[in-house]
């Protein structure tokens, strides 16, 4: 009985003690500092230019040459300057995806712009 009343002493002691709150110590600088005060700044609107520059189609490639001077115009990271390029590799990306229908057209009309080269060989 003795072993009982302990038993239940102790589950009542560790429930007590679950439900006081640990003590939190938090850091304090050594030197007091003043709290920052926000200070507004002038802002100024960003100024885009008026004149529109024409969106050019998805599935052309332009040289980095043909653009006009004083025109700045970016490309994807993996864009290709050659069309017949941009050709093999929109076959490359049908037949990844499994639409063989769609890449078959378009490795056969690169096959007839290139005669020779390794892309031949790959697209064959």
């Amino acid at each position: 009985m003795r072993f009982f009343f302990f038993v239940l002493g102790l589950a009542f002691c560790a429930r007590v003690c679950a439900q006081m709150e640990p003590e939190v110590r938090r850091a304090e600088p050594a030197i007091p500092v003043a709290p920052a005060i926000p200070v507004a700044a002038p802002f100024a609107p960003p100024a885009f230019p008026q004149a529109a520059v024409p969106a050019l189609p998805a599935n052309r490639a332009i040289a980095p040459d043909a653009v006009p001077a004083g025109e700045i115009r970016m490309l994807p990271s993996g864009a290709v300057a050659d069309p017949l390029m941009a050709l093999f590799e929109e076959a490359n990306g049908f037949y990844a995806q499994k639409m063989f229908d769609l890449a078959v057209p378009k490795y056969h009309e690169f096959l007839q712009m290139r005669r020779a080269g390794v892309q031949r060989e790959a697209a064959l």
